[in-house]
């Protein structure tokens, strides 16, 4: 509504600012490209979901990510002991046809979209880096209408009793729910 207030109040048209554009600028990287985030962690998708899903059914294979320190050294800040602090959320965005991203409405995406970080199984998941603080697994995520869709995941840490910080996110690729 803002960007039409300030458009409406224009005298000229090639005067007018490009408010229209500010607003899809890309906050985020695109899926696949991390950026060096100032908390020093990023996710990776270690198992990315499939391209198309069936609108109900589970999202398989389970969507899995791998969560790491971005820093050199600082995987010793977040011991084990630690990793209680961190967890992961897992939202649905939705893409509209004029290409525009937003959340999508609540209850779309259904399943468990909270998950513990887990310590590194190295010799299960191949994962050969110090760097590497543990992993975060999504088994029974469900998307229940017809569209297309990313999933974002979002790294949390606690910071008090009644509080949490978020502190990087990552996108999927495209998924076309049908």
């Amino acid at each position: 509504m803002a960007d039409v207030a300030r458009r409406t109040h224009c005298s000229q048209l090639s005067s007018r600012p490009n408010d229209a554009n500010i607003s899809r600028q890309r906050t985020r990287p695109r899926p696949g490209r991390s950026a060096v985030e100032p908390h020093g962690f990023g996710l990776d998708f270690v198992v990315r979901p499939p391209n198309e899903v069936r609108v109900g059914s589970y999202i398989s294979p389970a969507v899995t990510l791998q969560v790491r320190t971005v820093r050199r050294g600082s995987s010793a800040a977040v011991s084990n002991q630690n990793l209680p602090q961190y967890f992961v959320v897992v939202s649905l965005l939705q893409l509209s046809a004029d290409g525009d991203v937003k959340h999508a409405s609540t209850g779309i995406l259904a399943g468990t979209q909270i998950a513990a970080i887990h310590a590194p199984d190295h010799a299960t998941l191949r994962l050969n880096s110090p760097d590497i603080l543990g992993y975060v697994s999504f088994p029974n995520l469900v998307i229940l209408s017809p569209g297309t869709y990313r999933l974002r995941t979002s790294l949390m840490k606690v910071t008090s009793s009644d509080g949490s910080s978020f502190l990087h996110s990552e996108d999927s690729g495209l998924i076309a729910a049908s």
